[in-house]
């Protein structure tokens, strides 16, 4: 049953992202099996994850650029808003939520263009696989409040859950995340989330305002929309004109 169960997310994410054709994206190209294993042949993207990236600033005891977390930002929204818009054959809205994004499933590549990997755990319309009851999907520490308290799930968990990874990206510091999953469930519902400026001064208003938007617990005041959130972070990075496209980013 268990490798029944991970055959059908697999197969689901081939499904889900055979369909978007996004440069904010890892494509897949072709779905098929061997001894009865199934594989997906995907796009090999030149570069490093979010998470690792950061791990290499901390021990360099350096921080990222604002802007350039605002470009970065951007990018992934644009990715986003492609999954979320995905409609099926008919027109009809296939409801995509990715459900797990964090800094390991955020790519940067060479070229400087952030690519969006694992849709393993993704939510839409007319999928194969069926989330168990009582089973989380997803990374603890980027969950979005609606996701512990059985609300109805949509595209703004992916948004919080961004709003969260460029936080951490922007103090250099975790957010939610603990030891463990309880404790980082825990820790969204009930630490209030400080200004960014007071863990560091030298964000911009701008900025300050979107994340303070993006992670607020009430869902109806956050931005609706990925396209929504990624044109207020391109005007961040457009501030300085330093990240504002992905060879400058790459050139970073």
């Amino acid at each position: 049953r268990d490798r029944e169960d991970v055959i059908y997310m697999f197969l689901d994410e081939a499904r889900i992202i055979a369909q978007v054709n996004h440069p904010n994206i890892v494509q897949i190209y072709d779905v098929d099996e061997q001894d009865g294993m199934p594989y997906l042949v995907m796009e090999c993207v030149r570069g490093i994850s979010l998470q690792n990236l950061a791990r290499r600033m901390a021990q360099r005891g350096q921080q990222f650029p604002v802007d350039l977390v605002a470009a970065v930002g951007a990018q992934a929204c644009a990715g986003l808003h492609a999954a979320h818009e995905m409609r099926d054959p008919t027109g009809a809205p296939l409801n995509v939520v990715h459900r797990d994004v964090s800094p390991s499933n955020l790519l940067l590549s060479v070229d400087g263009v952030v690519k969006i990997i694992d849709f393993g755990v993704a939510r839409a319309k007319n999928r194969l696989s069926v989330t168990s009851a009582g089973r989380m999907k997803g990374r603890a520490g980027y969950l979005a409040p609606e996701t512990l308290t059985d609300q109805t799930l949509d595209r703004r968990a992916d948004l919080f859950a961004l709003g969260v990874v460029l936080y951490e990206l922007c103090t250099g510091k975790p957010l939610y995340e603990r030891d463990t999953d309880a404790a980082s469930m825990g820790a969204l519902l009930t630490t209030k989330v400080p200004s960014v400026t007071t863990v560091r001064p030298d964000v911009p208003p701008g900025m300050a305002q979107i994340l303070s938007r993006v992670l607020e617990i009430d869902r109806k005041l956050p931005p609706s929309t990925a396209a929504e959130l990624g044109t207020a972070l391109y005007s961040v990075a457009m501030q300085t004109g330093r990240f504002v496209s992905a060879h400058l980013v790459a050139d970073w």
